[in-house]
């Protein structure tokens, strides 16, 4: 508000308020949606790692085999 009144300009206050309101909503909204976007992305890795432990020990295994 100081700067309108700086600059000379009228500024009706409670508009300003409710634009400025308006604007921080529209600024959180892409933080939160990168937030759940590298929640998903941890999450498929650990899954990801989960599936591949059984698949390494059942390779790991040799019945019968000799490691010299």
């Amino acid at each position: 508000m100081d700067f309108f009144q700086q600059s000379g300009t009228d500024v009706n206050k409670a508009l300003f308020e409710q634009l400025l309101t308006k604007d921080t909503k529209c600024l959180s909204k892409p933080q939160n949606t990168t937030e759940q976007r590298q929640k998903q992305i941890q999450r498929k890795a650990v899954d990801r790692k989960r599936s591949m432990k059984p698949q390494m020990d059942i390779q790991g295994y040799d019945a019968g085999g000799f490691n010299l």
